[in-house]
């Protein structure tokens, strides 16, 4: 049972950033300056 809600929060998050292609491109840009 908790593996199906697992599995339907992280499409809710896919679909979230589907959604948001801003928040993955904000996430791709933090993460490449916690890098440098």
């Amino acid at each position: 049972m908790t593996n199906i809600s697992k599995n339907e929060r992280v499409l809710q998050r896919l679909y979230y950033v589907d959604e948001n292609p801003y928040f993955l491109e904000s996430m791709f840009e933090f993460v490449s300056r916690d890098k440098s």
